[in-house]
């Protein structure tokens, strides 16, 4: 399981880099894309490990990843004066 989630955030980190986000910003943004992304693809809230392992990376489309990060960054511009204060971090995240 540990490569595909590896391809996933690295296919997700690709996809952020061709929207010249701030790098602060791109950092909080990639778990929860990917996160989000894998969920997507997989049609499940809770995907298992088994489900992940054999994913096929072709899922994470570009117009699967610009969905996803559009749904992210709408909650997390809700946010964003929090997220200066480290309330995006840790054990208190907000999705």
């Amino acid at each position: 399981m540990y490569p595909k989630c590896a391809m996933v955030v690295k296919r997700v980190d690709s996809y952020l880099d061709g929207l010249n986000l701030d790098r602060g910003e791109k950092l909080n943004l990639l778990f929860y894309v990917a996160m989000y992304a894998v969920c997507a693809g997989l049609k499940s809230l809770r995907p298992n490990r088994k489900s992940i392992a054999a994913m096929d990376p072709n899922l994470l489309s570009e117009q699967l990843l610009q969905d996803c990060y559009g749904r992210i960054l709408f909650h997390y511009n809700e946010r964003i004066p929090y997220a200066s204060l480290g309330i995006c971090k840790g054990s208190h995240t907000w999705l």
